[in-house]
């Protein structure tokens, strides 16, 4: 499955995330259609606008990554656009949510962009 347009993906804003999760979509419950679902991270903005560096990490809603850790400088920024190929950068297990975790206090601002059913 590829992503054609951004405007198909679902958009959710990170604001003053510190040291913590961000849930970006929840877990679903158990029996509903999406618990059959993945979810793929396809764009993120990601700034840190601390006095200190971070790590960020996509999770899922277990907490098991499915990025590597990027580390963002203090006052630093990280975009990960779309690929060429269209497809998402990380995807989490069937029927898990995703979240961002930062390791330092922050604070972190995001705008990420998912879809559910990958």
């Amino acid at each position: 499955m590829s992503l054609r347009l951004q405007s198909e993906c679902q958009h959710v804003i990170v604001s003053a995330l510190g040291a913590a999760n961000a849930t970006i979509i929840a877990a679903p419950t158990a029996g509903s259609v999406q618990s059959g679902q993945r979810v793929g991270i396809f764009r993120a903005i990601i700034n840190n606008t601390g006095a200190a560096a971070t790590t960020v990490t996509f999770q899922d809603s277990d907490g098991t990554a499915i990025s590597a850790g990027f580390a963002i400088a203090a006052n630093g920024l990280l975009v990960i656009e779309t690929p060429i190929n269209q497809e998402p950068w990380f995807i989490t297990l069937i029927g898990k949510g995703a979240r961002l975790n930062s390791s330092a206090a922050g604070p972190v601002n995001a705008d990420i962009y998912f879809q559910q059913g990958v």
